[in-house]
């Protein structure tokens, strides 16, 4: 299996991580779900547009996604 199939097969079972952003003074962490379409190469991320996180990742667009382990 290459590194690349292994990367999607996690993403299919595990859907839940931590999206982090940075605000210019710390790190903010929020709790995400993806829906993956490997077949379409698409990883969603369902979000409310009424927080910060857009902002700061324009601001900012260096981000991270960790996956629960």
């Amino acid at each position: 299996m290459s590194d690349i199939d292994r990367v999607w097969e996690l993403m299919e079972i595990v859907r839940l991580c931590m999206f982090a952003t940075w605000t210019g003074s710390g790190l903010r962490s929020r709790p995400m779900s993806a829906s993956v379409s490997r077949d379409k190469n698409v990883i969603r991320f369902l979000t409310d547009v009424h927080r910060h996180k857009d902002e700061e990742v324009r601001e900012f667009p260096q981000v991270r996604i960790r996956r629960f382990e």
